[in-house]
């Protein structure tokens, strides 16, 4: 993938096992690096997913690397994926995000593994929730 900041990529089985196709690299900086959970998809067909790097870049200890993003990555006409919307929150919301879930009104719950008002300067944790 290019630049090696991780990407997302689709497996379809064939009669000798399994052709791969890349979706979607990342760049890092806003765009996010290192994908961190599976993808999911919402009602529309987009795929939604984070990377534990890049976003924003006030996170407390992890200046360096980023908050991390919650991304989608939506269809194109031409069987190629475009990403449309990056960004997470810092600071109090959370850094770091993981696994999402979706629910029926589209709303997106995750949880970040930094972030919050307790457990010293970098915080516990968060459960964050994304709405439409």
């Amino acid at each position: 993938m290019n630049g090696g900041y991780g990407g997302v990529f689709e497996l379809v089985p064939n009669n000798e096992g399994w052709n791969e196709s890349v979706l979607y690299s990342f760049q890092s900086g806003h765009d996010g690096a290192n994908p961190e959970s599976g993808v999911i998809f919402d009602k529309r067909g987009d795929l939604l997913g984070t990377t534990l790097y890049g976003g924003s870049w006030g996170c407390r200890h992890v200046d360096y690397f980023g908050c991390g993003t919650v991304y989608r990555l939506r269809p194109e006409g031409d069987g190629s994926w475009k990403e449309i919307e990056t960004g997470f929150d810092h600071g109090l919301y959370g850094a770091w995000p993981n696994e999402l879930v979706l629910n029926n009104a589209g709303i997106i719950y995750g949880t970040g593994l930094l972030g919050g008002t307790t457990c010293a300067y970098a915080g516990c944790g968060t459960v964050f929730e994304v709405t439409p």
